[in-house]
């Protein structure tokens, strides 16, 4: 056989497992992703006689691009009418004050605050007046400087 010949054999058995001349292939292009469209279009390419079918795929490609943008504008509009709706029918009604107003009247701002008396200070009963935290060593040594202060007085 020439290289001709086996040319044709192998491009009539391509053909026949594409399926390239049935219509049926054409057709079906919606169980294949867009992905899987892309990789047809270049698995065809490497071979002859097929860019009838790659422009249908290509055309088939264009078609989803325009119908997912087309999609995608309708579904925002639509959400945004939905929002605007809900909006507008769950706004609720100016809240009434619950506590009456307050008779003293307000700090206007960049006035001082009123000056309030400090309250006295009143020690627990029983409380040291000074606790201090000693060991016995530091309770002997204070003791001893005490008299010693006392003795010389």
């Amino acid at each position: 056989m020439k290289l001709k010949e086996l040319k044709a054999i192998i491009r009539e058995s391509i053909k026949k497992s594409l399926f390239l001349n049935q219509p049926v292939l054409q057709e079906n292009f919606s169980e294949y992703s867009d992905d899987a469209l892309t990789d047809m279009i270049i698995n065809l390419s490497r071979f002859e006689d097929t860019k009838d079918l790659i422009d249908n795929i290509k055309q088939e490609l264009a078609k989803r691009k325009q119908s997912k943008k087309m999609k995608l504008k309708e579904l925002k509009a639509m959400i945004r009418e939905a929002v605007r709706k809900s909006l507008n029918e769950n706004q609720p009604a100016p809240a009434k004050p619950k506590t009456a107003p307050s008779t003293q009247p307000g700090i206007k701002p960049g006035q001082p605050k009123p000056a309030q008396p400090r309250r006295p200070f009143k020690p627990k009963p029983g409380a040291d007046p000074k606790p201090k935290a000693m060991t016995e060593g530091e309770k002997e040594i204070v003791d001893k400087i005490v008299q010693r202060m006392r003795s010389k007085k």
